[in-house]
């Protein structure tokens, strides 16, 4: 009902704080789809604050806060921080960043052979960067 209410005077913005927050999967699914769709079809734009994984993942763009503050940016597709049984999340997380840094390192070397344009190596640098600097508080955020 409230996303009916929501749509009703047909939006260019639409809000979603944590709109999966108290429904099972399938219900989440549905809300999901629906924004998703809304933004893709109908070219609104869902700005959607989520605890939720999963509903992260469908985005475009993930941004993620801590203290009021935009830390970093991912791709839905770098966002590979879902454990899964018997995934060992911190091994994970070193394993992705060794991957980053090395990332890092080729387009470093890319640049200095003039592969690739200053423009795409600070643009691309600079996400890398962001990402690691996550990767990392992460891995200390869970002691080591």
């Amino acid at each position: 009902m409230a996303i009916a209410c929501a749509l009703a005077n047909d939006p260019p913005l639409i809000l979603a704080d944590e709109p999966t927050g108290e429904l099972d999967r399938e219900n989440a699914k549905m809300v999901v789809d629906l924004l998703t769709r809304l933004s893709r079809e109908m070219g609104k734009t869902c700005i959607i604050a989520t605890h939720d994984y999963m509903v992260a993942r469908e985005a475009d763009r993930i941004l993620r806060m801590e203290d009021g503050l935009i830390v970093s940016e991912y791709k839905p597709e770098e966002a590979t921080l879902m454990p899964a049984e018997g995934l060992n999340l911190e091994a994970e997380l070193v394993k992705r960043i060794d991957y980053v840094k090395a990332r890092m390192a080729e387009l470093e070397d890319a640049f200095k052979k003039g592969e690739v344009s200053a423009q795409e190596f600070v643009t691309e640098y600079t996400e890398l960067s962001s990402l690691l600097r996550a990767l990392e508080r992460e891995l200390r955020r869970r002691g080591r």
